[in-house]
């Protein structure tokens, strides 16, 4: 069990320095708009609408920041949660990443612009996320440790993966 959290501390320093790096550069449009609080996130979309592309731009969608922003908060408490051993945080804040907000149509349409015909591996990528956020939500209710840290690791594994392949073309944050 000691084996598999020192693996899980590299990862989780990786999340930290990215969230620190998003909320330190926030865009003329973001400006002086605070990251969701986690009880805002927790009370999201359900899961089957948080992807929805057609949702209406008044159903708690947010632009992809902002919903980044938010995720970052939430996995950080997360990992906290794992920390102190707080399964019903954990579940909590499991729940918030899975079911977080939708974006807002007009934010589909620039991703859209800005990646082409790359859609469909940013939509993959956005997919197995979100599935590994339903998968490590689950987990967590079973209290089983070495599940939920494997689990937690494979998300984190995720996200970097795509923030990898296209966090620096869909930053809003630079001209």
């Amino acid at each position: 069990m000691v084996q598999k959290f020192r693996n899980l501390v590299p990862g989780f320093a990786l999340l930290l320095a990215m969230a620190a790096c998003q909320q330190n550069s926030a865009d003329d449009a973001d400006r002086g708009a605070a990251p969701p609080a986690a009880d805002a996130v927790a009370a999201g979309t359900p899961a089957d609408a948080a992807h929805d592309a057609e949702a209406d731009e008044s159903h708690d969608a947010q632009t992809l920041r902002v919903i980044m922003q938010g995720l970052s908060v939430e996995m950080q408490a997360f990992s906290h949660a794992l920390f102190i051993d707080d399964t019903v945080q954990m579940v909590a804040r499991a729940g918030a990443i899975a079911d977080h907000a939708h974006l807002l149509p007009s934010e589909v349409e620039r991703i859209k612009g800005v990646l082409g015909t790359e859609m469909p591996a940013f939509e993959a990528a956005d997919e197995r996320v979100h599935l590994g956020a339903e998968r490590l939500h689950d987990i967590a209710k079973t209290g089983k440790l070495d599940e939920v840290v494997r689990q937690f690791g494979e998300v984190q594994r995720d996200c970097v993966a795509c923030h990898t392949q296209f966090r620096e073309r869909l930053r809003t944050d630079r001209p």
